[in-house]
């Protein structure tokens, strides 16, 4: 396995698309995040049904050729990764509160509209799809949280809060930088013992900019939909002229 010099404990929307391009500028690329995870060959991303098995050792081949990783699915993997590089720098990037974050979190990766599960419930039934693979990242993370954050009566706030206090308590002091991306270079860049670029730090994927892109929103939403309703008519259609075929 290649050796992680930077690993991500932080959760989704806490600035993590940012601080992956900032690690790239930084030469620590390349940086494993969500938004590429499922963009990998599918003999990767098949490996995470072996994850959610329990071969833990998979993940070495997951996050194989990576240099840092951040995001989910590998922010709820942090000790595994650690344990397998103990040199490695672990960084917590966090809001400014839980209800922030919460705030954040419930507009956007966890929002729950029903046409978007219940696509999702659709496509978790084809392996010719890497969206396929998807559900078993989502069981690990959920079992990592021990909730599912989708589920409107979810406490997203508290699931924020003790995540933070999971990775504080677990990680040496040393090998850790709590970070907020609004505070730019100077602090990353000392906890990394590395200089300053010259240029800004990247600010990406605000609230505004994900929901402008998601291809639930919006049209997009509306042809999924209309998508999930002629294959459910479709089987229905085949089930019953098989029980009315003599």
């Amino acid at each position: 396995m290649t050796e992680l010099k930077v690993i991500g404990a932080g959760l989704g929307r806490t600035g993590t698309t940012s601080l992956k391009v900032a690690l790239e500028i930084l030469g620590l690329g390349p940086v494993h995040h969500m938004s590429n995870a499922l963009q990998q060959p599918r003999s990767v991303v098949k490996l995470w049904e072996r994850v959610a098995r329990g071969e833990e050792e998979m993940l070495q081949r997951i996050f194989q050729g990576h240099v840092s990783t951040l995001d989910y699915p590998g922010c709820v993997h942090f000790e595994a990764l650690l344990r397998w590089n103990p040199d490695a720098k672990v960084v917590l990037t966090v809001r400014s509160s839980p209800q922030e974050w919460a705030c954040s979190a419930r507009a956007t990766i966890f929002s729950s509209p029903w046409s978007k599960q219940l696509l999702l419930r659709l496509l978790f039934l084809l392996p010719l799809t890497n969206l396929y693979y998807l559900q078993f990242i989502q069981q690990l993370s959920f079992a990592k949280h021990g909730a599912n954050p989708f589920r409107p009566d979810c406490d997203l706030a508290d699931l924020y809060t003790r995540w933070v206090e999971h990775v504080v308590a677990t990680v040496p002091p040393q090998q850790l930088l709590i970070y907020e991306v609004k505070d730019g270079w100077e602090p990353l860049c000392k906890f990394l013992n590395l200089p300053v670029p010259e240029r800004p730090f990247p600010a990406l994927n605000t609230g505004r900019e994900y929901r402008k892109r998601n291809m639930f929103a919006k049209t997009g939403r509306l042809v999924c939909l209309t998508v999930v309703i002629t294959v459910v008519a479709m089987v229905a259609l085949g089930l019953a002229f098989g029980l009315h075929r003599p």
